[in-house]
């Protein structure tokens, strides 16, 4: 069946399309052209009835299924793994023998497909062509065991081929593709500041319709992995064949993964966690959470060159987190949260802080004062965030799963329409 966020978007669309005409005595032919253009855009992805497949695992090694159902898709073959059999990229064997390639992620929560066609549905309704896009979810797989229960459902998004890495196979790069923001700033590829911002840009846009009037949408884990980057084309410098990226390269930037997503809106109300009311945290996240997010991930992946970002965005949001430490006693004592990241080791180990296993000294919080501190790292190309003790902490965004963690009350991170101006005035 149809999602339910789709068809109230549509119906609600219509209705203000008819009465904007009963009000005026004619036809909006406008109007009209815009529902229609609407509607066209939302074909093949939310606003078609959502697929569902049922399909059985033939290959455990390489975790490949044969569908069992009568379906266009015949068998869906893992290719790369993004994290175990929870993500992972496949290969769609079609009825006609063609193959597609699918973005696979498994879904424990429903609500995070309506989350994500209601994101889908918003934007294509709003119009936005200087927005950041949701991925159509085109099909949900269910694998059944051979006694016919469901073991394990996930949701199938088309995926164009991803970027060869430059420094390895230059030859092999094809044109168009796509790779996550995080593979984009540390991939071998030089990004240019235009092509930063504006990425950005078209992410805080998105959000900002998305929580237009009373809507409330959050993402809630919006880090550089769960967005896309579509290149049109890259430059390849002649003398030292380095591959560089400009702002006119950047055709679509996508977000995938709602699975924390909060969602609030007339139409539908998704809220995919319960950490906040578990932690003592806010009932209801505030919109600047995935700003937060979002930089926090950028901190080590931003050219130190790019001051003005550094400069105007992280180092100032490093230290309000730095500032916050007592909201951190709340997430040290939630049990909920702690068992889904795992407890801090106890063995001294070399190398980074991690949230999910602490290093060194029998670390026994995940966060304490004197966290958060904003430095260069060895070679001063980057910045990085280390603990009080001086180790490079990653995965900083998990201290703000259960929005315990105030939203600056001023400056860029303060609200969606302070951020966007704040870029814009930098690009």
């Amino acid at each position: 069946m149809a999602s339910r966020a789709t068809t109230s978007r549509l119906a609600r669309e219509r209705c203000d399309l008819l009465a904007r005409e009963r009000a005026a005595g004619r036809r909006d032919l406008d109007g009209r052209r815009r529902f229609n253009r609407v509607r066209r855009a939302l074909h093949g992805g939310a606003a078609d009835p959502l697929r569902h497949i049922n399909m059985v695992l033939i290959d455990q090694a390489r975790l490949s299924f044969e569908v069992v159902v009568n379906d266009e898709i015949q068998y869906l073959i893992r290719q790369r793994v993004v994290l175990a059999d929870r993500i992972f990229e496949a290969d769609a064997v079609m009825a006609d023998g063609s193959k597609r390639r699918m973005f696979v992620k498994r879904i424990e929560d429903m609500g995070e497909i309506e989350a994500q066609r209601s994101a889908h549905v918003a934007l294509a309704v709003h119009g936005c062509k200087r927005c950041a896009q949701f991925s159509p979810i085109v099909a949900i797989a269910s694998h059944l065991s051979a006694a016919g229960t469901v073991v394990a459902t996930y949701a199938l998004m088309p995926y164009e081929r991803e970027c060869a890495n430059p420094s390895t196979d230059l030859a092999a790069m094809e044109m168009p593709c796509q790779l996550t923001l995080a593979q984009l700033l540390r991939g071998g590829i030089e990004v240019s500041e235009g092509a930063y911002l504006a990425i950005l840009l078209l992410v805080v846009r998105a959000l900002k319709v998305l929580n237009m009037g009373r809507d409330v949408f959050v993402h809630g884990d919006l880090h550089p992995n769960n967005i896309l980057v579509r290149l049109s084309e890259i430059d390849v410098d002649d003398y030292d064949m380095r591959t560089q990226v400009a702002k006119e390269h950047v055709d679509e930037v996508l977000l995938i993964d709602t699975g924390m997503a909060y969602v609030d809106t007339e139409d539908v109300e998704v809220k995919t966690t319960a950490w906040a009311k578990k932690c003592g945290g806010d009932e209801v996240p505030h919109a600047s959470r995935d700003l937060m997010t979002l930089f926090l991930g950028l901190a080590h992946l931003t050219p130190m060159e790019f001051d003005k970002v550094h400069d105007g965005l992280i180092k100032p949001l490093v230290e309000h987190m730095a500032a916050n430490f007592e909201s951190f006693q709340k997430l040290n004592q939630c049990g909920e949260l702690l068992k889904y990241l795992g407890k801090p080791g106890d063995a001294a180990r070399a190398g980074q802080t991690t949230l999910r296993t602490p290093d060194g000294l029998r670390r026994q919080f995940y966060w304490t004062e004197g966290d958060f501190q904003y430095e260069y790292d060895v070679t001063g190309d980057y910045a990085r965030i280390a603990d009080k003790n001086g180790r490079t902490m990653t995965e900083l965004h998990h201290a703000l799963y259960a929005d315990t963690v105030p939203a600056p009350k001023d400056g860029p991170f303060a609200s969606l329409a302070a951020m966007e101006r704040a870029l814009a005035q930098m690009e």
